[in-house]
């Protein structure tokens, strides 16, 4: 009963240590496997965001490639538009030269015709102002 008396309290005070370390290694191995997967799901965030801000970027270039190429696009417009309309303004002036010219060579050979009657040539003159003044604007 004397051994009993001490091997009753060794074996208790033993049990504790062993549930005492037992339970510090518990907890720390789940609280090394909580802190590796914190660990891993900062870096896939981080990985996330480095994808993301690459991806912007990449969208953020491609818009301003296309926003350069409609700039291009609109320059050329406006120079094409430009161009036509100094074609048009050539054949325009052309042609009107070509009047010019034509209405000179006629009235030229009518002068000719009408100055033989002096009376004539006068109101013909007189008749041509009534003409311009009666269809100016």
């Amino acid at each position: 009963m004397n051994a009993l008396v001490w091997l009753l309290p060794l074996a208790a005070l033993l049990g504790l240590f062993v549930g005492y370390f037992a339970q510090k290694l518990t907890t720390a191995r789940t609280l090394g496997d909580a802190e590796a997967r914190a660990q891993r799901i900062l870096e896939d965030a981080t990985r996330l965001v480095d994808q993301a801000a690459r991806d912007s970027e990449a969208k953020i270039r491609e818009g301003e490639a296309k926003a350069r190429e409609a700039e291009a696009r609109i320059r050329a417009g406006e120079l094409e538009a430009k161009e036509h309309a100094l074609r048009i303004r050539a054949e325009l002036d052309q042609e009107g030269r070509a009047r010019q010219k034509e209405i000179q060579g006629s009235s030229g050979a009518s002068c000719s015709r009408r100055s033989s009657s002096p009376a004539g040539s006068t109101s013909s003159i007189a008749g041509r102002r009534t003409r311009r003044t009666a269809s100016a604007p």
